[in-house]
């Protein structure tokens, strides 16, 4: 299950959306690149308690990769640093992002507003979503 949030964690970090102007050649900036923060997380439809959410960060770069900054209570119940996590993320179309990190290989749909999103994904047996905003 941790593995699985962190997977999503990653997804939403590779969550972007790319676009064209009809007049410039060159591409925007996908809305998706940057640093985000987890402010929120639900799987099946509860939300997941984790006072170090907010530590974690996700970066999402013009490259198609992904980081992660995962955190951890110590037996000292302070959240410390874990890990960082790697992946890639691509951008399938209609808000549809596939991000694979790890042996998880899943399918988001994203929702933008003003500097937060919103990004959903299901599999088999759960489903994840996470709220974010920008770091």
């Amino acid at each position: 299950m941790k593995k699985l949030l962190l997977v999503f964690v990653l997804f939403t970090s590779v969550m972007a959306i790319s676009s064209c102007d009809k007049d410039n050649d060159a591409p925007k900036e996908d809305q998706l690149v940057g640093k985000w923060v987890i402010t929120s997380q639900k799987l099946n439809g509860k939300i997941v308690v984790d006072e170090c959410l907010e530590l974690k960060t996700i970066t999402v770069k013009t490259d198609n990769t992904v980081s992660q900054e995962m955190y951890k209570k110590n037996e000292m119940n302070k959240c410390i640093f874990d890990k960082t996590e790697n992946g890639t993320w691509k951008n399938k179309g209609n808000n549809v992002y596939n991000i694979n990190v790890g042996d998880l290989d899943l399918d988001y749909t994203v929702t933008f507003s003003g500097n937060t999103l919103t990004a959903v994904a299901s599999k088999e047996e759960y489903k994840i979503e996470l709220k974010m905003k920008k770091a």
